[in-house]
């Protein structure tokens, strides 16, 4: 059975519950994936470097008339093809502190921590406050 293009994260298969089984021997499963085709234009000089991975990336895509100026349909197998050089993951400073906050957006998470210091310090401000007012209230004559 074919399924034709899907866009989706994350696949599941699962039987019937009213199915007698599977079977022995359990049938065959194919699954294939096409990427989405790239296209990197290049400024500078070489080397160039290309990060993948970054959850908090944002697309930004553009078409290939866009890129290409005067493009035409099949002109980008006429441009010099990219090679692949060594894939390396990012410093290890950067694991230690994903392992401690998670998959948390650290920007948010500092956002968090200037809102839970500025809440403290008001509280503070206003305890004092109600220090200094009790302790120049005790010295007034009642009225």
């Amino acid at each position: 059975m074919e399924i034709g293009r899907r866009t989706a994260r994350y696949w599941s298969i699962r039987l019937d519950p009213r199915s007698p089984g599977i079977g022995n021997p359990p049938p065959a499963l194919e699954v294939q994936w096409r990427p989405a085709q790239l296209v990197f234009v290049a400024r500078g000089g070489a080397p160039y470097q290309l990060a993948f991975g970054n959850r908090e990336a944002r697309a930004a895509v553009l078409s290939v008339s866009e890129l290409i100026p005067g493009y035409e349909p099949g002109a980008e197998l006429k441009l010099a093809e990219a090679t692949l050089g060594e894939v390396r993951a990012t410093g290890a400073a950067d694991d230690s502190w994903r392992r401690l906050i998670g998959d948390a957006n650290p920007r948010k998470l500092v956002l968090w921590g200037v809102l839970i210091a500025a809440v403290l310090a008001l509280g503070a401000m206003a305890w004092r406050l109600r220090r200094e007012m009790r302790s120049q209230g005790e010295g007034d004559p009642p009225e």
